[in-house]
């Protein structure tokens, strides 16, 4: 005998909406919004507009300004290059775009994260549908979208945010070439994608490795690997490397030195390569979400075979797994940073949708409901508890306190315009440079913050190149101009300074912004002569 309860529920709703006019209202505006409807391209393009939408208001009204990385790569937009110390150029030209634009404020220079973050949200959503189905590339977009993981990056402008985007394209446009008769536009699309991807972050250059591994795993795809083509392709895009590469040559490689420092091994105690791996398992399990995040272990250890044995499954799984192994035994021996592995993940959203909406239909619609109900609570308990922190902390002045997941944002404007007062009231305040004795982000948000946003130089502790700033010292003379000399009182004053400078004097100034607990910004300033 067939259930009475779906004609039920249908008769009522349509009860509601056609009689309380606020009801009615409330279902057309949730359709509107791509909030409720199908699961077609129209309804995943409205919940992007309407997630973005909600995204910039809240940038607009967010309290913090940028943190170290995002004002360091700022510098490099103001110092446009062919390559710089640590990373390749696609950041600095991204950054130098904006400077052109004369956008050089905080919000304007976030603002293209969250563009990005909608394209990489429809690139999923397109993902799942050409793989398996609309339903499942609707709800690994939905997931992806309420992951702290992509909502920071929607937020704080740095590498990560353009790579997911040109490696996910890479991702659909390598599936529709070698898996759905892609015609020519999609060649060249993945050409591009994975140059400018390359062009952002030297972990884009595995993607050929990985996509070779996939195609040798179908036994019916590797006819493309005997395909000069298919080499010259990857070569193809590996080219636009090239300006850096040329770069690095002039430059002693020094991004290369960079790179391969990360990759030295070390031999930490057995507590210390517990607490490497304890970090590294709690940081990912936040930024995907728990949910997430334990599903996909639990897919990787239980259900390896089956999903194997699924087309769509396998080429998640094989852009997924063996890096998050490579980076799980790397934590054994350092402290992996969150961000890592982030392209790795992007898989991880569909394979768990596509497993639980796809496979054992009618045995798993239970399992299907649970992670579903259970990824919408967690996921919005962490996204009000990350929306909400900054405004609570403030209310209840917890800022800099141990609470505080911000306070890399905290303090350096008040540093900048501490700075900018005892600068002004030096004499010959406009031929006075400023050069900071300390860290990077000393010198990159003071150069942001302060008035006018003046170049900051920093003096070299060392003959090694530790930053991008010690390449940018080779094309100015120290010692030539008065100098205001701002040093973090966690660095020594470098023992030739006064070799370099001429008399130097300390000033009774000095620059104390207090915080309950770790960094603190105490810096002592110094005027220098110049040499005669």
């Amino acid at each position: 005998m067939p259930s009475c309860k779906p004609n039920f529920y249908a008769e009522f709703s349509h009860y509601l909406s056609s009689n309380i006019p606020i009801v009615s209202f409330a279902i057309k505006l949730c359709r509107l919004l791509g909030l409720q409807g199908n699961y077609s391209t129209e309804h995943a393009i409205r919940f992007i507009v309407t997630a973005s939408t909600l995204r910039i208001i809240y940038l607009f009204f967010f309290p913090l300004s940028l943190i170290g990385d995002e004002s360091y790569y700022w510098e490099w937009g103001r110092n446009l290059d062919w390559g710089y110390y640590s990373k390749p150029p696609m950041i600095g030209w991204l950054m130098g775009i904006i400077h052109f634009l004369g956008a050089d404020s905080a919000f304007f220079v976030r603002l293209p994260t969250i563009f990005f973050g909608a394209g990489v949200l429809f690139i999923i959503f397109q993902l799942g549908k050409n793989i398996f189905s609309a339903k499942v590339g609707f709800y690994a977009m939905l997931f992806l979208c309420l992951s702290p993981a992509h909502s920071v990056l929607s937020l704080v402008f740095t590498i990560d945010a353009p790579l997911l985007l040109f490696w996910s394209f890479a991702l659909l446009a390598f599936w529709k070439v070698f898996f759905d008769k892609g015609d020519n536009k999609w060649t060249i699309g993945l050409i591009i994608s994975l140059g400018l991807a390359n062009l952002t972050k030297q972990m884009s250059l595995v993607f050929p490795l990985i996509a070779t591994l996939i195609l040798y795993s179908y036994p019916d795809k590797r006819k493309y690997l005997r395909v000069p083509g298919y080499w010259i392709g990857w070569l193809m895009s590996i080219l636009f490397l090239l300006p850096p590469f040329l770069w690095n040559q002039q430059n002693d490689w020094i991004t290369f030195s960079h790179t391969a420092s990360h990759l030295k091994s070390s031999s930490p105690d057995i507590l210390k390569r517990f607490s490497f791996l304890s970090e590294f398992f709690v940081t990912q399990a936040f930024i995907i979400g728990p949910v997430i995040f334990f599903a996909a272990i639990f897919l990787f250890s239980r259900k390896l075979n089956r999903i194997w044995k699924n087309r769509g499954q396998r080429f998640l799984l094989l852009f997924s797994l063996p890096a998050f192994f490579l980076f799980l035994l790397l934590s054994l021996t350092q402290r992996v940073n969150p961000n890592w592995p982030a392209v790795f993940y992007i898989p991880f959203f569909l394979l768990v949708v596509s497993y639980f909406i796809e496979e054992n239909k009618s045995l798993l619609s239970k399992q299907w409901k649970n992670l579903k109900a259970t990824n919408f609570l967690i996921s919005s308990i962490l996204l009000v508890f990350l929306y909400g922190s900054p405004f609570v902390l403030s209310g209840l002045q917890l800022e800099g306190t141990g609470y505080d997941l911000f306070k890399r944002m905290r303090g350096y404007d008040k540093f900048a315009d501490e700075v900018m007062q005892i600068k002004q009231n030096s004499t010959d305040t406009e031929n006075l440079d400023l050069v900071v004795i300390g860290h990077r982000y000393d010198a990159c948000q003071l150069a942001f913050h302060a008035q006018g946003q003046p170049f900051v130089h920093i003096f070299p502790s060392s003959d090694s190149i530790e930053s991008q700033y010690d390449i940018w010292s080779k094309n100015y003379t120290f010692g030539t101009k008065k100098s205001l000399l701002i040093r973090n009182t966690h660095y020594p004053l470098p023992s030739n300074t006064e070799q370099i400078f001429g008399k130097i004097h300390k000033l009774p100034q000095n620059i104390r912004i207090p915080f309950p607990t770790g960094k603190q910004l105490f810096f002592d300033l110094y005027l220098a002569e110049a040499q005669k």
